[in-house]
């Protein structure tokens, strides 16, 4: 497929800018892109460092980032003329933001982790403060309270919302779903084309192989020339239905920013293309339906799926073919596509070549795959399954030369099942693994339970019929020394735990019943070795958990209370007007910043977290107080319910 110079599509791309600078209209800021151009918002130029659509962990990006240089306090400029329509302010996510609706309510625009708002806006918020004691704000102004013109300073830019100094800039629709947008400033010089590190191979049927196994291949690429990257010799075998990921970027300054779109051409034709224009809030968190989580969990990088995943769930594929390659007897060539925001291209060519006498990668092992049981040999073995304590063997087949395999399929799933796997060679068990297994469906709504463990799933939570299981691991170091394995509660791993369910599981663990006391455990997940905390509540005996991905979980007990000290100012002595800074950590669950509670001589007061910092500030003005002196009480909590009470005296100069 011939692709456009680019010296010719940066020039074409320049022309209509313009043009739709002047008429107001859409405009293509890359190949086959279309959306609206609107104006930087601050007075010095300066860069991107997250663009919109791009992989977030958890979530879709749905703005642009754009870089303060770790300052706070930069002038926001309005793009708009129009109206405050919402006001947010929060110590978590947004922090504080505004949402400006343009005259004629075809746009949204949200600008976030602001450090103040313009100054009849920061007055009505303060007074709301104030009167419900709450920092936490979230109200919709009157459409003609307060009106904003664009040109004008509408705000500061900030950290607030626990983030690194920047300014989050957001276009949304009338039906405010977020969308695609182009800023001319910060995409007009941009001539350098995206990186392309990293392309993931995923075996999609439990006869599919890739490279000797039935489980995800990461294969690097390498650049050859500017915009050009290839395999480098590396062979990529594969057999029956697969599907590609692909790891690149747009860099700026450093960041590593999303990509405009993605296509993979076969010959001359286009084979499927992923274009992210615009989402809806109902699919913001099911980011693992469009990234891999098998190269995510093997990578920590996020590997763009260029093949659906799930069919008719995500508006990003402009291609009514599914992406899925069926390798049966002949190779592969494809061609991908990467483009960025300003029409820049990079493009990496690659074959997949027939599985053929190279033998299968594995030894001795024991593999979960959707609905079924896989053991595999390097030699004659045979396959233990214990169900319900009833043994069953069965002799592995070979498939190929020094490559045996058998496929367990379990037939009942309507309750847990005890499941204990061998691989046996002769009297040796060389491979074991033990289980608790259940069987879930895509179409119901079903709850399994058993004296260890209750599981609830729901329509449409799995994509096919899954096999759901819970090993336990009873070896488990915990690092963090305030969090502490309950006597008799294992660590367990929900498998498999490359999974993301579309409408999240409940699963719980049954809690020890010679340990009445479990309001200071919680659920955490293993996070890349750091244990995270899960919202979870205690039911019927069971620590219970609403999960959106498989993974290790952990009921751990947490009995330590909050660190809580004073910052600024450390000699209690502050200005007749300032803000005063106190400490507030908690290394173990975290803190519940909904249950802490800030008091003035005994009247609670408005107050700011900055959990990037884990600083709670509050302003402080002697003209405000009746007394040379006042009383600053913090009760702080933590997620297990451990609670800290400090009392710090201030006096003003």
């Amino acid at each position: 497929m011939k692709l456009f110079s680019m010296k010719k599509l940066r020039t074409v791309k320049t022309i209509l800018i313009s043009l739709s600078l002047f008429l107001g209209v859409k405009t293509p800021a890359g190949a086959g892109d279309s959306s609206p151009v609107f104006p930087y918002p601050l007075r010095r130029v300066t860069h991107k460092t997250g663009s919109f659509g791009e992989f977030r962990n958890d979530h879709f990006h749905a703005g642009i980032d754009i870089s303060t240089y770790g300052e706070t306090g930069w002038d926001v400029i309005c793009p708009v003329d129009g109206y405050v329509s919402r006001v947010k302010v929060s110590s978590f996510g947004y922090g504080k933001a505004i949402y400006l609706t343009t005259t004629d309510g075809q746009y949204m625009v949200v600008f976030a982790h602001l450090m103040r708002f313009r100054q009849d806006i920061d007055a009505a918020v303060r007074d709301r403060q104030f009167q419900s004691s709450e920092y936490f704000q979230d109200f919709c102004p009157e459409k003609d309270q307060f009106r904003v013109s664009r040109g004008e300073v509408i705000a500061l830019t900030g950290d607030t919302g626990g983030v690194y100094p920047h300014l989050h800039y957001e276009v949304r629709d009338s039906f405010e779903r977020p969308q695609r947008f182009s800023i001319k400033e910060l995409e007009e010089n941009d001539t350098v084309p995206p990186v392309i590190k990293a392309l993931a191979v995923h075996p999609l049927e439990a006869d599919s192989v890739v490279n000797g196994k039935h489980e995800v291949c990461i294969i690097p690429l390498f650049k050859e020339s500017e915009g050009t990257y290839s395999l480098r010799g590396q062979k990529i075998y594969a057999s029956g239905k697969v599907g590609l990921s692909l790891y690149a970027f747009d860099e700026s300054k450093g960041n590593k920013l999303g990509l405009s779109h993605v296509s993979v051409v076969s010959g001359e034709k286009s084979f499927f293309t992923v274009d992210i224009p615009q989402f809806s809030y109902d699919i913001y968190s099911k980011l693992f339906f469009a990234y891999s989580r098998e190269a995510y969990l093997k990578t920590k990088n996020g590997f763009l799926n260029l093949f659906e995943k799930r069919k008719k769930s995500l508006p990003f594929y402009s291609q009514d073919k599914s992406g899925i390659i069926d390798i049966r007897g002949e190779s592969q060539a494809l061609l991908i596509e990467a483009f960025d925001r300003s029409g820049n291209a990079s493009t990496a060519h690659l074959e997949i070549i027939p599985f053929g006498a190279m033998s299968m990668a594995y030894k001795d092992d024991i593999v979960l795959r959707e609905d079924k049981l896989m053991f595999y040999s390097d030699s004659p073995a045979t396959a233990e399954i214990v169900i319900d304590g009833i043994c069953q063997a069965f002799p592995l087949s070979e498939e190929q030369k020094g490559s045996y395999r058998f496929v367990y399929e379990p037939a009942d799933g309507q309750k847990f099942r005890q499941v204990q796997c061998r691989i046996v060679k002769g009297t040796r068990v060389v491979k074991e693994k033990n289980i608790m297994a259940v069987m879930v469906e895509p179409d119901q709504h079903k709850s399994f339970t058993n004296r260890l463990y209750f599981l609830e799933s729901f329509k449409d939570s799995v994509e096919k019929r899954q096999l759901i299981a819970v090993k336990e691991i009873h070896q488990f170091e915990v690092k963090n020394d305030e969090l502490k394995i309950i006597d008799e509660q294992p660590v367990v791993s929900l498998e498999p735990i490359s999974n993301a369910y579309w409408q999240p599981l409940k699963f719980g663990a049954k809690l020890d019943g010679k340990d009445e006391d479990t309001s200071r455990t919680a659920f955490f997940i293993d996070h890349f070795g750091k244990w995270e905390f899960l919202s979870s509540t205690s039911e019927s005996g069971y620590r219970i958990a609403s999960l959106a991905t498989g993974g290790i979980l952990a009921v751990l007990r947490d009995e330590t209370a909050p660190a809580v000290f004073l910052v600024f100012p450390k000699d209690g002595i502050l200005p007749s007007k300032g803000t005063v800074e106190v400490k507030v950590s908690d290394l173990g669950s975290g803190i519940d910043y909904e249950k802490m509670a800030v008091e003035v001589d005994g009247v609670k007061v408005p107050y700011e977290v900055n959990t990037r910092n884990e600083v709670v500030k509050l302003d402080l003005d002697k003209s405000r107080q009746e007394n040379r002196s006042v009383r600053i009480y913090i009760r702080a909590v933590d997620n297990t319910g451990n609670k800290s009470e400090k009392v710090f005296p201030i006096s003003f100069r």
